[in-house]
Formats: structure tokens, sequence, C-alpha cells
């Protein structure tokens, strides 16, 4: 079983404060396919910030 940790992503969008917050709960790996698949599916987003704890999901091992 993968492990899975608490993540979140901050997607900055043209504008002044257009910011969208993104929580999941996931294997590190499948980080670049969530990525792909929001700029898929969200083609002018000016860049996304990846943050996670490595110790809350121990739990989920």
């Amino acid at each position: 079983m993968k492990k899975a940790y608490p993540i979140s992503f901050r997607c900055y969008f043209p504008g002044a404060g257009n910011i969208v917050n993104h929580y999941q709960t996931m294997p590190l790996r499948d980080i670049p396919k969530w990525i792909e698949a929001y700029l898929f599916t969200h083609p002018n987003v000016e860049s996304i910030s990846v943050k996670f704890w490595p110790h809350d999901g121990e739990e989920n091992a």
C-alpha cells in the first residue's frame, strides 16, 4: 500500500488576490499527476505551490 500524506495545493491565477486552495490526502508520487490534471483543466493558472506534512500521514501507511 502506498503511504498517503496530507497535501495542500495553492493555485495562483492572474489578478490580485486570485488564489485557490485545494487539500488532498495522497501518495507523494501522485503530485505530478494532480498538477498535470489541474493544468489541463485550468490552463490560465500562473503557479502552484505544494505543501505536505510528512508525519501527519503515518497512520495512513
